[in-house]
């Protein structure tokens, strides 16, 4: 990874809070970084758990 591509994702990372995140604010999260960065993100369902809750990844 260069550094210009380190220099494009700091505002992104500096703006994370590493602390227990719930299923609404990560997916809002997520939601917001595909929003922003379509060209390089695709949100995707994995699935349900067996509580039947969505799950969902990303790349």
């Amino acid at each position: 990874m260069g550094i210009l591509s380190l220099l494009l994702l700091l505002p992104l990372v500096s703006g994370l809070d590493f602390r227990y995140h719930h299923t609404k604010e990560l997916e809002a999260f997520l939601k917001e970084v595909q929003k922003n960065y379509p060209a390089i993100t695709h949100l995707y369902s994995i699935g349900k758990s067996v509580q039947g809750k969505a799950g969902c990844g990303g790349s």
